[in-house]
């Protein structure tokens, strides 16, 4: 390893010896810097081993050039003795690679050590460092392994592709995990935030701060729009089956919704309709409703009264249910299509935050620093 510093901003730089007289450029001014040739070192005298066994040791001539040069010798297996090609000297040695873990620069492909932190071919600032068992992971087959060869095509627009993807489809199937099952998993939210930073990590090419914010701003997405899903799929209908239930087991309710089917099934008048709710409310807190009906009116509305409130009694709760869902469904036509849209719109702003509660706050807090962390390589 060769040390020096740079003529322009005094940076310590450290190259292999490989590197000896040629120019790299300084990672922190970005000017071309010469590295120096080293002294010789003085000669070594070779050790005299006999003929029986040349063929079992690697020459001492080798070892010191390997070990000036940081690298790992890996001899070959020795040959028979006297037999023809017997390996001498240097010819022994085969594989010389760097000594120690290495990752592969993203930008040229050279591979370098674990801690630097640029590559000494091109001066690209290498990724955030992994350790070492994480180095030797990405150092094990040709190129970095598959991670490095997908980093290699990446960028970018694939990472923020891969985050958006990961996070609509984590949104759409945590919405559908809810409507099967009725319980919401909020664990699930801090889950889909660490796919979205890893979706990112593994299409990028570097780890950067701008790269775990955006992740982070994607897990939020994405939590708002499961929380979307699971209003419109599961709190919506629920809703409405609520509201039914609590119209249909109301019997003097019930009253009032059978009179209105009955009209809009052309079974009653609208002025018998009334007849009999002014009878019924006078009934009901003893007041008198009836003023202007004459009495044969008022007689034929408490018996028509009498004869609906005797059917809301008998009826089954499948049908007290399809009466009044009817009677809603015909009270939105009744607003046109305008104001139906604004009352389910209405509705759903309801049911949307209602499907909120405090443990979320504490889900999207571990999903953004999960995506963000993941991202960012830092956790």
């Amino acid at each position: 390893m060769i040390k020096f510093r740079c003529g322009g901003c005094e940076k310590k730089i450290g190259v292999p010896t490989s590197y000896a007289g040629k120019v790299v450029r300084c990672p922190q001014c970005k000017e071309p810097a010469r590295v120096p040739v080293p002294a010789p070192p003085a000669p070594v005298p070779q050790p005299v081993i006999p003929d029986n066994q040349e063929n079992e040791l690697i020459w001492t001539d080798d070892l010191l050039k390997s070990a000036a040069q940081g690298a790992v010798v890996e001899p070959s297996a020795p040959a028979q003795a006297g037999s023809a090609g017997a390996p001498r000297s240097s010819s022994v040695v085969q594989n010389v690679r760097p000594r120690g873990p290495v990752v592969t620069c993203p930008r040229c492909n050279t591979q370098v050590s674990v801690d630097s932190e640029f590559c000494i071919n091109c001066g690209a600032p290498m990724p955030v460092k992994r350790g070492r068992k994480g180095a030797k992971s990405a150092s094990k087959g040709e190129g970095g392994g598959i991670l490095a060869g997908i980093r290699q095509f990446g960028g970018f627009p694939m990472a923020l592709g891969a985050g958006l993807g990961v996070a609509i489809l984590g949104a759409m199937l945590w919405a559908w995990l809810v409507c099967v099952t009725k319980f919401e998993f909020g664990f699930l939210a801090w889950l889909i935030g660490a796919c979205i930073g890893g979706a990112m990590l593994l299409f990028s090419k570097e780890q950067t701060v701008g790269l775990g914010v955006l992740a982070s701003f994607l897990a939020i997405f994405s939590i708002l729009m499961g929380k979307y899903y699971i209003a419109k799929w599961y709190v919506m209908p629920e809703l409405k089956t609520t509201i039914l239930t609590e119209l249909a087991k109301d019997d003097d309710a019930m009253v009032d919704q059978l009179c209105t089917y009955m009209v809009a099934q052309g079974e009653m008048t609208e002025e018998m309709s009334e007849h009999i709710s002014n009878v019924r409310i006078g009934t009901i807190f003893d007041s008198d409703m009836t003023e202007g009906m004459t009495e044969e009116e008022i007689a034929l509305a408490k018996a028509e009264s009498d004869r609906i409130e005797k059917q809301v009694a008998s009826m089954p709760e499948k049908e007290r249910l399809r009466i009044v869902e009817a009677n809603i469904e015909q009270g939105l036509g009744e607003l046109g299509e305008d104001g139906a849209k604004a009352v389910q719109s209405i509705g759903m702003v309801i049911a949307f935050i209602g499907s909120f509660s405090l443990f979320d706050i504490l889900w999207v807090i571990f999903a953004v620093a999960s995506a963000y962390k993941v991202a960012r390589g830092s956790g």
